[in-house]
């Protein structure tokens, strides 16, 4: 897997995550 797919696949989950939380 390329790092960008990994930093992109780690934002998408934070802002998941922030979405779910707020």
């Amino acid at each position: 897997m390329s790092r960008e797919r990994i930093a992109l696949a780690v934002l998408m989950g934070l802002f998941v995550l922030a979405t779910v939380l707020l």
